[in-house]
């Protein structure tokens, strides 16, 4: 993976420059002998001295990582730059909120705020030069100073497609907060237009590549995961609006390819396979990658360690009964379109706006026993104890919480006040 090589942080590499020992007079007398009067030497006239560059050329770019914070390209440069060893040109795509979904396609200056220093780029353009390999640290490094790129695609998709126009990279240092500091004397690199038309397709994908991530269709059973099977229109627009599930009726496509669907409603509850679990997601009840899932609390008990993903509580076997509300701390039951909250909306993780999809339902909205007669927003609301309502509250069970409808110094005990 080609980062930021940390090594060269304060080197202050500098390539003095050549004495001209037989221009010939400059006409114009600003003195580089050019005579377009600009002072740069190059004879373009505009002062920035671009044409004075190395024009290098690429090869065949391709997907180098993808973190958390940032997509990576990286193409070959056919043309040596230093020594005989690798040179690379790098593209880095960090993610903003500004550039999320279709935002992140579009025509942006590489020489402008945020794209004018490696600190900020959302759209980060370096030359690797002499790197022998992805993880070895170059001995210069470059980065851009001048054009545009134009994206049809948010290259965070893992398509690239656009085209580079105008670009010129100088050699510069970069410190432990990722400023870019262009060095004194420093030598640069331009390019002609580049175009580009890639798609990552993972090495194990064993059907027709043009239907890897075509955004027109899942195509599951293909040896790797299709993205297009799981793609959310509500979170990622730039997915197609209609997915089509090439899987049999009756089965979902998941990473491990089409398996049965799953129904924690039904009874029996119908569950998934192995180390998977019975989760909200697309269109509804599906099988999912059970890790990091999985919560131990049980129903309008608190969920302990709610993390970043959506956890599911009170699981037998691959079937939850609950959801981990991040906002209350506690298990939740689940609801559903044919399967309702007493009162109120459901929720909604997946499958439609608020209310219609499926989702558990609020605190003081679960599943109400028909034997409760106090106000069913009351039970499990998890906070108070409420005795005497005809049936026992969750929150009674811990023993800890306020008890409402007991007298002083009372506690209540399977609804009854002692």
């Amino acid at each position: 993976m080609r980062t930021i090589p940390f090594l060269l942080l304060g080197l202050g590499l500098v390539t003095s420059l050549a004495a001209c020992g037989s221009c010939e007079p400059d006409p114009v007398g600003d003195g580089d002998g050019d005579g377009d009067g600009d002072g740069d030497g190059d004879g373009d006239g505009d002062g920035d001295g671009d044409n004075t560059c190395t024009l290098v050329t690429v090869g065949d770019v391709g997907l180098d990582a993808q973190q958390d914070t940032e997509t990576i390209y990286a193409a070959p440069l056919v043309d040596e730059v230093g020594t005989p060893a690798p040179d690379f040109l790098v593209f880095n795509f960090v993610n903003f909120n500004e550039r999320i979904g279709p935002l992140g396609a579009g025509t942006f200056s590489l020489a402008d705020e945020p794209n004018d220093n490696r600190a900020s780029c959302p759209e980060c353009l370096s030359v690797f030069e002499d790197q022998l390999t992805p993880t070895s640290v170059p001995a210069r490094v470059y980065f851009q100073r001048a054009g545009s790129i134009t994206l049809e695609v948010n290259p965070r998709t893992q398509i690239l497609r656009g085209q580079i126009e105008g670009l010129v990279v100088e050699e510069v240092t970069i410190d432990g907060n990722l400023v870019s500091t262009p060095v004194e004397g420093g030598d640069c690199l331009r390019f002609d237009t580049l175009s580009f038309d890639y798609k990552f397709v993972p090495s194990a994908w064993a059907c027709d590549e043009a239907d890897y991530q075509d955004g027109a269709s899942c195509q599951c059973d293909c040896g790797a995961p299709d993205p297009d099977c799981f793609c959310d229109a509500l979170q990622n627009p730039d997915c197609p609006a209609v997915i089509e599930d090439d899987c049999p009726v009756g089965t979902t496509c998941t990473a491990n390819g089409c398996v049965e669907g799953c129904d924690p409603f039904s009874t029996p509850p119908v569950g998934c396979g192995i180390d998977e679990l019975c989760g909200f997601a697309g269109e509804g009840p599906t099988c999912i990658d059970a890790a990091g899932r999985i919560n131990n609390a049980q129903l309008n008990d608190t969920c302990d360690g709610i993390g970043g993903l959506v956890q599911y509580c009170a699981v037998e076997g691959s079937v939850p009964a609950g959801v981990c509300d991040d906002i209350s701390g506690l298990c939740l039951p689940l609801c559903g379109p044919d399967n309702p909250c007493p009162a109120g909306d459901c929720y909604t993780i997946s499958g439609g706006g608020p209310g219609d999809g499926w989702g558990f339902c609020p605190p003081g909205n679960g599943i109400v026993p028909e034997e409760w007669i106090c106000d069913s927003f009351n039970w499990g609301d998890g906070e108070t104890c409420h005795c005497e309502c005809g049936a026992a509250d969750p929150d009674c069970q811990s023993g800890e919480r306020q008890v409402v409808g007991c007298g002083a110094g009372e506690t209540c005990v399977n609804d009854v006040c002692e």
